[in-house]
């Protein structure tokens, strides 16, 4: 583990009840605070990224982070390591990351990283690509460990696609192919680090793209793509259910009033439990648009054939 942060201070539970945040309250903080989001991201944040053994922060494991610390633009601090996943790696996430069982056999486990990687983090803005992915399995190994993080974000794919309007995808190495950018190790968490704040510093500066098709609309100035919605959407507390403990709950669909991170939030506060899938063990699948999917199909396969009791 290699961390050039100050002293480790642990962050337990909060003891006193939390307030509901409204989303339509959130928002209405973040459009009036948004400039004062740029201007502390210009001053300092953290670029944050993952590699794991899979897709779901609720099945699948992390094997490495990285989280760099930026100071008016400059790099200043680092937290890098490998963490032992308990589990092997399956060979299609190998093929990614290029990460090892034997790289990882000798690394450091979860509850003696996570720690120290909330400490490093501290209050500063979290920038990363696709970050609630990140953030999904930092925040679900946390609340297993007995923290409970509160962490503020900028997704750096959301600012890419204002200000660089037109390219052929926002994956991150097509962004940083755009801009000029060339990581010395690709799907590594470090160097994906380094990509993500040359994604946000590029974008503040107003510096254009390397290519960018003809025919693509003109950008739109940087304060109308750094999301301070997104960051504001990290605070929201919920109230506890008590009829969600012990369940298991499945989305499918778009809401309309609310986000799907809000939902999850409301299931984990009762003690409840999110799956990708519609499987033997869900409860509840929350269709959010009243659409037929895949899920809505899977769930009613299980019921009329299996007598399986989910509530849709």
């Amino acid at each position: 583990m290699e961390q050039t942060s100050g002293s480790l201070r642990l962050k337990t539970k909060k003891e006193s009840p939390p307030t509901m945040v409204l989303p339509e309250e959130r928002h209405k903080t973040a459009r009036k605070d948004e400039a004062e989001w740029v201007h502390i991201v210009k001053r300092r944040f953290v670029a944050l990224d993952i590699e794991t053994t899979g897709l779901s922060p609720y099945r699948d494991a992390i094997v490495e982070i990285a989280a760099v610390r930026f100071v008016n633009g400059e790099e200043t601090d680092k937290f890098v390591t490998l963490v032992n996943p308990q589990r092997p790696i399956p060979f299609a996430a190998y093929n990614i990351h290029k990460i090892s069982n034997a790289m990882v056999k000798n690394a450091p486990l979860m509850h003696e990283v996570i720690g120290p990687l909330l400490d490093f983090l501290g209050d500063d803005i979290v920038v990363g690509h696709n970050v609630t992915f990140d953030l999904g399995f930092i925040e679900h190994a946390a609340r297993q460990y007995g923290y409970d993080p509160n962490i503020e974000y900028i997704d750096t794919k959301s600012v890419a696609r204002q200000a660089w309007r037109g390219l052929p995808n926002y994956k991150l190495q097509t962004v940083l192919s755009a801009i000029g950018y060339k990581p010395h190790v690709q799907h590594r968490a470090e160097d994906d680090c380094r990509g993500c704040a040359e994604i946000i510093l590029k974008a503040l500066r107003g510096e254009p793209a390397t290519y960018i098709p003809i025919s693509a609309p003109e950008r739109e100035p940087y304060f109308m793509y750094v999301s301070a919605r997104k960051v504001a959407a990290r605070t929201v507390v919920c109230e506890a259910n008590p009829a969600f403990k012990g369940r298991h709950f499945t989305f499918t669909g778009q809401f309309e009033n609310i986000t799907r991170e809000y939902a999850y939030e409301r299931v984990f506060a009762g003690g409840g439990f999110v799956n990708d899938s519609v499987t033997l063990k869900t409860d509840y699948l929350v269709n959010a648009d009243g659409r037929e999917s895949t899920k809505t199909r899977r769930a009613m396969e299980l019921i009329k054939i299996r007598g399986k009791n989910i509530q849709i």
